[in-house]
């Protein structure tokens, strides 16, 4: 498996591009030919097509992917829904980040700027250190029945829930805020999830694509003698017009000669560097043969497989020559129950459109389902078995829990030790405080400077704990978790993005939320003391989260170091060793990762509303952190990303469950911090925590439909007319079909250009 070194959260990307000459295409001449490599990298910015005046109107193509040359340039202000040619995911992601904006600018207002005000004229958090600590060891001895621990002094404490514990009424005002802020929130996700579908609809009627037209067929008999002929015989006879199938085949034999080509071009690169091009030696002659016999191999393997029935997997993409033809399919027949919990079970909980009731030769059912975009399609796990998938999965599970267990304790050992560290100086002050009391003297000043010395390491320490978790959790472990999802066989990139943005975003809130729930509340009751308490390390960590994220995405270091190797490269080309396809890849810039954006996002969303009834201000520093998150990553993706993906609805829609949850944490914030900093038993809370579950339990999409009802018809062009204004297609994505379909497609598009 390779990964783009440029791009450490992108995602595995099968090299459907084959690394052998066929026909005229040789991605794996060296050197290189780098006007090629320019010219290529023209054709993959995030620029859409020019419009065209007619069908005939054609621009110019790259030889190698079929993508168009001369594109025209968008800016940075460019409306979501002009992002559509990038695939529906695109629109849908800005369009997500605008209504999380709204979502915390109504919680800043109705909830946050309310209790700061309200918090702040407060006077529980009014004691020094020294005093609150003295307190707080008087009741050790002679414990009182409501005893809360004493607040030290300082503007967070103040602004923050602690400076109301001791004032019923102050409780009561946040709650009261607090509950008109869900039931905001509460209308808010009905209407965020209307624009979504609205706009989904809006992008699919403004942009035709292949899936507008196509199905993905399943459990196709395999010992069929033409399964193309039989396919467009069992639709002929339901008077429907295939236009094209193209068969998904097992090409596991296929990809384990590519790695061995690999690793001898590998092989040839290391030659040409030690002895130069000019030197021609044997051992360089012998790679040559031997790259020359795999070269042989593959090919005859990829014109061997299409006869042999025993690699055809039972799956086809059908294309239909009107977009009516295709839905007119999904009422036809409907699905049966049993069918319905699989499709659910296996579809990561989305039960996607589908028919598995009708009868293929005479005898065998087949499953019809929505066909994904032909670039969303990962042609390297397609073909796998249903039971190396869920063993793949199983194993991918069990590495994700073990990733949470080990990061989890990691930081719950740090901050279980700064909490130790805690306790010890607190000691130290006491000690103090009595020897001063028994002496009747005042505290020593140079004992107490020592004291306040350790006090300002710990709070130093605080400091580097909460930028430590931030640059982990942005750095490190979404790198980790990507090296996890890869494996896992996803059928499309979409479903991959699913898998590793669930699995993100719970990862970062266990360990920016839960670690310190569980170590500074309730092991060590460390909520607003020395070194800041829970109170202040978790405003750090808001503060952190707004201005990480974005100062990485301004800086872009992925950019930078794939510009030193470009530059590096192209400096030395005479000597240069890359192949036509390493070159391609290196003149592009990197590639673009849906999934780690959304997981950043949910983070910042669960993270926000669980701790908004105890830190209000920290909505504010999310606020201002999501609006520089999302014109900074507009900014990467028009000017300094490619996109290869075209990510489906699927994961916006996914993400739309989740952020739903946010306001069932809000929920859970009030219960637990009220109870845990002053013992009150929150009943209001409570009821609305049980309406917010019972409405997470709701099928929420079918309920928006019912609300909601979205006009989908849209007069598309037939197939055959539209055909060659693809980008691109299922026959030239499938890594069989490939070359001989990009050669057809280029020829068919010169042909009309010069009627």
């Amino acid at each position: 498996m390779s990964h783009n070194p440029q791009n450490p959260y992108g995602y595995q990307m099968f090299k459907n591009m084959h690394f052998h000459q066929h026909k005229g295409i040789n991605l794996n001449q060296i050197p290189a030919d780098w006007n090629k490599a320019i010219r290529h990298a023209k054709s993959r910015e995030t620029k859409p097509e020019r419009p065209k005046i007619s069908d005939n109107d054609f621009e110019e193509v790259c030889e190698c992917c079929g993508y168009e040359l001369n594109r025209q340039p968008i800016g940075l202000f460019v409306p979501s829904i002009q992002l559509g040619f990038l695939g529906s995911g695109f629109p849908l992601f800005y369009n997500y980040i605008q209504y999380c904006i709204i979502m915390l600018t109504c919680l800043l207002a109705i909830q946050g700027i309310p209790n700061i005000i309200y918090n702040y004229k407060g006077s529980f958090c009014g004691k020094t250190l020294l005093e609150a600590y003295e307190a707080a060891e008087e009741n050790k001895e002679h414990p009182e029945e409501g005893f809360l621990l004493p607040c030290p002094e300082s503007l967070t404490n103040r602004i923050s829930l602690a400076n109301v514990l001791n004032q019923e009424e102050g409780i009561k005002s946040n709650m009261h805020f607090s509950t008109a802020a869900v039931i905001v929130q509460i209308v808010l996700c009905v209407f965020f999830r209307r624009s979504q579908r609205k706009l989904e609809v809006e992008v699919d009627i403004k942009y035709n694509t292949p899936a507008d037209y196509t199905v993905w067929v399943k459990h196709i008999p395999k010992d069929i003698h033409n399964p193309q002929e039989a396919i467009k015989k069992h639709f002929k006879d339901q008077n429907k017009k295939v236009t094209k199938v193209n068969l998904v085949y097992d090409i596991s034999e296929i990809e384990e000669l590519e790695e061995e080509f690999k690793e001898l071009i590998k092989e040839k690169q290391k030659n040409l560097k030690e002895h130069g091009f000019n030197n021609k030696t044997q051992e360089l002659e012998q790679i040559e043969q031997k790259i020359q016999k795999i070269e042989h191999e593959i090919i005859e393997k990829e014109q061997k497989i299409v006869h042999d029935r025993t690699k055809f997997t039972g799956q086809a993409f059908v294309s239909f020559e009107t977009e009516i033809e295709k839905e007119e399919l999904f009422t036809f027949s409907p699905p049966t129950v049993g069918s319905k919990i699989c499709s659910f079970v296996t579809s990561l909980g989305k039960l996607d459109r589908y028919v598995d009731s009708q009868i293929f030769d005479g005898k065998h059912n087949i499953l019809i389902v929505e066909a994904p975009e032909p670039n969303d399609i990962d042609w390297e796990f397609i073909h796998c078995s249903t039971f190396s998938k869920v063993m793949a999965r199983s194993y991918s599970l069990f590495k994700w829990v073990l990733l949470i267990a080990f990061s989890f304790s990691i930081i719950c050992l740090i901050t279980y030790f700064q909490n130790l560290k805690i306790d010890h100086v607190e000691e130290e002050l006491l000690e103090l405080q009595h020897k001063s009391k028994l002496n009747n003297k005042e505290i020593d000043k140079e004992e107490y400077e020592k004291v306040h010395s350790s006090m300002a390491i710990i709070s130093l320490f605080s400091f580097l704990i909460s930028t430590s978790i931030v640059l982990f959790n942005k750095f490190a472990l979404p790198f980790i978790v990507h090296h996890i999802v890869d494996a896992e066989k996803w059928s499309t990139k979409t479903k991959l993005n699913i898998s590793f943005a669930f699995k993100l975003t719970i990862a970062l809130f266990f360990n920016t939320a839960l670690i310190t729930v569980l170590i500074e509340i309730i092991l060590f009751k460390n909520f607003y003391g020395i070194g800041g308490g829970m109170i202040l390390n978790e405003q750090l960590v808001f503060i952190f989260n707004a201005i990480i994220p974005s100062l990485a995405w301004i800086v872009d270091p992925w950019s930078i170091i794939k510009n030193i190797q470009r530059n590096k490269e192209l400096k030395n080309k005479e000597k240069s060793v890359l192949t036509q396809d390493e070159a391609n890849k290196l003149m592009e810039h990197p590639d673009y990762a849906m999934g780690k954006r959304y997981a950043d996002i949910m983070k910042t969303m669960w993270f926000t509303f669980f701790f908004a009834p105890v830190i209000p201000i920290g909505t504010f520093f999310s606020l201002i952190g999501l609006i520089l998150y999302y014109f900074t990553d507009k900014y990467n993706l028009i000017y300094r990303r490619t996109v290869k993906e075209s990510i489906s609805k699927s994961l916006s829609f996914e993400m739309m469950d989740l952020q739903e949850y946010s306001v069932l944490l809000h929920c859970f914030g009030n219960i637990a911090f009220k109870w845990m900093l002053a013992s009150e038993v929150d009943l209001t809370s409570i009821v609305l925590f049980g309406v917010c579950f019972l409405i997470a339990l709701v099928p929420m999409e079918s309920f928006n439909e019912w609300l909601f009802e979205i006009d989908s018809s849209s007069g598309s062009k037939p197939y055959s007319q539209v055909k060659n204004q693809f980008d691109t297609d299922y026959d030239r994505e499938n890594p069989i079909t490939k070359h001989e379909a990009l050669i057809e497609f280029q020829k068919s598009r010169a042909s009309k250009t010069h009627l």
